[in-house]
């Protein structure tokens, strides 16, 4: 999408261990979605690339709990999240992750330690 180049890995890590991973990738990040057009490329990049599972990409709060940023250090602008989400739940960590739910993929806060495939985005 526009001058990214945009890598779905299947084996799962941690958050922590897919950022590692994405950077390792020509210094990329997990990826981050700054309009509607970026999200919907982002659902039919995953819908070609077969994935129906849980993906990290690189929204967290870590920092600061309930405000979020990109692990690239780029604005957050645009959002997708799921209906009463981010619940900053007890246990749901820091980190987010794309679900695939009744249909259509929604953002939701998770524990940063859950092993899910990841998205990484870096330069073309």
């Amino acid at each position: 999408y526009g001058d990214k180049a945009y890598t779905l890995v299947l084996q799962q890590a941690n958050f922590d261990e897919a950022e590692a991973y994405c950077r390792s990738l020509s210094g990329g990040h997990l990826a981050s979605v700054h309009s509607a057009d970026e999200w919907s490329f982002i659902n039919r990049f995953l819908t070609e690339n077969g994935n129906l599972g849980w993906v990290w990409f690189g929204l967290t709060d870590r920092v600061s709990e309930g405000s979020f940023q990109w692990t690239d250090g780029s604005p957050v602008g645009f959002t997708a999240w799921d209906a009463g989400e981010p619940n900053n739940q007890p246990g749901d960590g820091d980190s987010v992750f794309i679900k695939l739910q009744n249909g259509a993929r929604v953002w939701k806060d998770g524990d940063q330690m859950g092993r899910y495939k990841l998205l990484c985005k870096s330069s073309a």
